[in-house]
């Protein structure tokens, strides 16, 4: 049996979802989920995602989505793998970016924290400033400070991993 992954785009989705045809799955981290997400979603981040995470009994099939698309391509891969007589997995196009800029309409969390990549850009900004600042007025060797943190963010840039927004993703405001 030949396994088929479908795009769907958010016209069909939003028209699938007022038929209650699919069971939406949301692959992004809590603090994404927290911030903004399409009504009716089910969270089953792609940091801990396994096919026995969804949910038992469900005789819809499953669509999977995320912020651009990439991640929910992935989780419904990973279930098609490991799902026997399954055949085919859906997900959303673009993810929940494509969606918005569809204007389809979204849940949003009035007190959600700020999002990872603004809460990093923070942290950085007084990091570095409170770095040049020792360096200029305390001691020149502080500008290790501020070439260590050059080097992580060529390392994050290259690599996609950062440590500091994975340390933030941790903490537990960030796990709602």
């Amino acid at each position: 049996m030949e396994k088929r992954l479908h795009d769907i785009d958010p016209d069909t989705l939003r028209e699938w979802l007022e038929q209650e045809k699919v069971c939406l799955i949301d692959v992004r981290e809590p603090y994404e989920y927290a911030l903004e997400r399409i009504e009716g979603a089910t969270l089953i981040p792609t940091s801990t995602f396994t096919a026995e995470q969804l949910p038992k009994g469900e005789a819809r099939p499953f669509l999977f989505y995320c912020k651009a698309g990439v991640r929910s391509a992935n989780c419904a891969k990973k279930f098609l793998a490991s799902a026997d007589g399954v055949s085919e997995s859906y997900h959303l196009e673009g993810g929940i970016d494509f969606w918005r800029e569809s204007g389809m309409p979204t849940e949003k969390k009035k007190s959600a924290v700020i999002s990872i990549e603004r809460q990093f850009q923070l942290l950085l900004g007084l990091f570095l400033s409170l770095f040049v600042l020792l360096t200029a007025f305390v001691h020149p060797g502080f500008l290790w400070a501020v070439a260590f943190i050059g080097a992580g963010l060529l390392f994050a840039g290259a690599t996609g991993i950062c440590a500091l927004t994975i340390f933030l993703s941790k903490l537990p405001h960030n796990q709602r």
